[in-house]
Parts: C-alpha cells; structure tokens; sequence
C-alpha cells in the first residue's frame, strides 16, 4: 500500500514544486555506491534487496512515470529518483523497516522555502496521502524531508513485501 500512497502523492505534490522549477525532465538515478559491502551474507543481502526493488518498482510504475527510468539495485538500501534540480523520491528498505521520502535537495535556504510550501497545505497533503506523514525540518541542515514509514517492515517481511 505504501507504493500506491506514495505515486498518489507525487502526482498531487508536483504541483506545489513544479513552480519552482525550472527544470521539470526527469534526471537520471542518483545514487552512491556503498563504499563498504557487508560481510559475509552480502550477496544474499543484495539478492533480497534487488528482488525487493524490483517488484516495489513494478507496482510503482502502474501508477506514475517517476521511476520508468530507474533500475533496481541490490548493493544499497535505496533507489533515488531525481526531478529537476529541486530533490529527490527514495524508495528505503532495511531489514525491519521500509519508507518513502521526499528529499528537498537544492540549497539551505531554497529547501526551506520549499518545504514551507509543502508544509502549508498539510492537511491537504495528508488528506490525498491517506495518512499523517513525518515533517523532518531541522535548522542548519542543508536537505529537508517530508516521510513515510511502513508499519509492515522491511526485507525481513518478506511475505509482507506486496502490501509495503
């Protein structure tokens, strides 16, 4: 289900951001390489998640264009998916825990303005998201997010995985 909330809110959130930028193709995935590989159980780790993606991905792309461009990944625990130059939606999983982010990702200053958009129509946000969502502002940090978390957990869940 988070999947399904998550596109109803790009579609909806787009037209408080669109505005605002100047920029409106969809970029390329942007993601780290992890640095450090887990030990041992690596390549299981990064089987679990790749396969988790990949169907988290699928379900996504019924419902918006956001991600068409973006590959699963095993070797992280999020895929990225960049609009213009304004932030980031991530897609996260960990062993218990899954959400959905948006990553308001240009400078200090124009985040904030950005997130204060969003933050003014809360209830209507909420409202088409179906739930209360995490407003993560904090001072002196250059990105600011807007989330949601899972309660059916992670890659650990595996038979869980179609109602995250």
């Amino acid at each position: 289900m988070l999947h399904l909330k998550f596109s109803h809110l790009i579609h909806h959130l787009n037209w408080l951001i669109y505005p605002l930028n100047h920029e409106n193709e969809i970029k390329e995935n942007a993601v780290e390489e992890m640095s450090n590989k887990e030990s041992d159980d690596s390549d299981d780790k990064e089987k679990k998640r790749y396969k988790f993606f990949e169907q988290w991905l699928e379900r996504c792309r019924q419902k918006t264009s956001l991600f068409n461009k973006i590959s699963p990944q095993g070797y992280q625990n999020w895929i990225s998916a960049t609009q213009g130059n304004w932030g980031y939606w991530n897609l996260c999983v960990k062993d218990n825990e899954s959400r959905v982010e948006l990553c308001l990702g240009a400078s200090a200053e124009v985040n904030i303005k950005r997130y204060n958009i969003c933050f003014a129509q809360k209830d209507k946000i909420e409202s088409i998201f179906g739930e209360p969502l995490i407003w993560d502002l904090k001072d002196g940090r250059r990105l600011q997010y807007i989330k949601s978390y899972s309660p059916l957990g992670g890659l650990k869940q595996e038979s869980k995985w179609q109602a995250i």
